[in-house]
């Protein structure tokens, strides 16, 4: 266990903390490289994002969670004060949000050209006026030595698909369905689960987290793995489990739901398959689908225009949605779906 005796080991342990200055109309403030970091990521979004500029609340959180991760695992500490600070301030169903819009300024601050916000605190850092470095500003950008940049819009067209760097898209033909290639699985949140012994509770998120236990029984030993819903009795059968993906395919009826095994942080599966822990489920739209590239014409009125990535699902696979899409009561997003990442023999189908 280290002893933390001074400033300068505090530094060395997370350099996040260590000091800069802020400079300003009239004083100029103290900040740690964190701090900093989080403001210019802000400036950048607000600029260069006008998507999502009107959710400033959202934003400062995803401003401050991408900074977080730039210096290397931050304190423990930090990483519970953010969480709860979050959860006093917005509910749990914007976690999806708040990784996109991290996704965004990502994308934003590592993209192929420099934006007037980039230039404007890259001078900054090359002047010494914040008195530290700020990853990805201390070096001048390849582009701006002896090339000179292409002269490229830095908002795209409102109704061309965006070319991203974790979200594979393209841009539409007029009038066509081909919108994106690849497959791709259309859902909507519906919300998160943990299973306990059988036990299903739902988790809502305020001001604290809360368990609420469902009125139903998980029978895992009957076949197939069915829901007990006690008054409606066995309504739910399971008809697909991808152990290695932590993937659970639910029927009710005609409609299908998919669970997606994660963990207490909303982390990625750790494939080691149980039926107790925590689960996030959707719900699926299979008229919306993108198959091989091609989509119904209904799905086509989201997908032509430009693309929002989301964050990962819990088994890695990407995740992307559209303003109008989001928008519907549902709020639509898609999940890609890559037949040949998980070979037949894997999986096992119940019938």
């Amino acid at each position: 266990m280290c002893n933390i005796t001074s400033y300068a080991d505090l530094v060395c342990l997370w350099p996040g903390l260590e000091k800069g200055s802020l400079p300003g109309p009239q004083l100029v403030s103290l900040e740690t490289r964190c701090t900093l970091l989080a403001c210019y990521l802000v400036e950048l979004g607000l600029v260069s994002c006008p998507s999502i500029c009107g959710q400033s609340v959202l934003l400062s959180f995803a401003a401050v969670h991408t900074s977080l991760e730039a210096f290397g695992q931050p304190p423990a500490q930090m990483k519970t004060a953010f969480h709860k600070r979050f959860h006093e301030l917005l509910p749990g169903t914007c976690l999806q949000q708040l990784w996109a819009f991290a996704d965004v300024l990502k994308a934003q601050a590592t993209g192929d050209t420099e934006s007037i916000v980039e230039k404007k605190w890259r001078c900054r850092v090359e002047r010494n006026q914040l008195g530290c470095k700020l990853p990805g500003l201390e070096c001048p950008r390849k582009e701006s030595q002896g090339k000179t940049a292409p002269d490229v819009p830095e908002t795209p067209p409102a109704r061309a698909l965006r070319q991203l760097v974790r979200t594979p898209s393209k841009e539409s033909e007029p009038g066509s369905v081909d919108s994106w290639p690849g497959s791709w699985m259309a859902l909507t949140f519906k919300g998160v689960f943990k299973v306990s012994d059988g036990a299903l509770f739902a988790i809502h998120h305020g001001e604290k987290s809360t368990l609420q236990k469902i009125g139903c029984k998980l029978q895992v030993e009957s076949q197939p793995v069915c829901i007990d819903w006690q008054q409606d009795g066995i309504i739910q059968r399971c008809i697909e489990i991808d152990e290695k993906r932590g993937i659970v395919v639910w029927q009710i009826e005609k409609t299908q739901f998919v669970w997606f095994k994660t963990t207490a942080e909303w982390g990625l599966y750790s494939r080691d398959f149980t039926w107790d822990g925590y689960w996030l489920a959707f719900q699926r739209w299979p008229d919306l689908d993108v198959k091989d590239g091609v989509s119904s014409r209904q799905c086509a009125t989201f997908l032509d225009e430009m693309v929002r990535p989301g964050p990962n699902f819990p088994d890695g696979s990407a995740c992307q949605t559209t303003e109008a899409a989001s928008q519907q009561p549902e709020k639509i997003l898609w999940r890609t779906a890559k037949a040949k990442e998980t070979p037949p023999s894997r999986k096992r189908r119940l019938q």
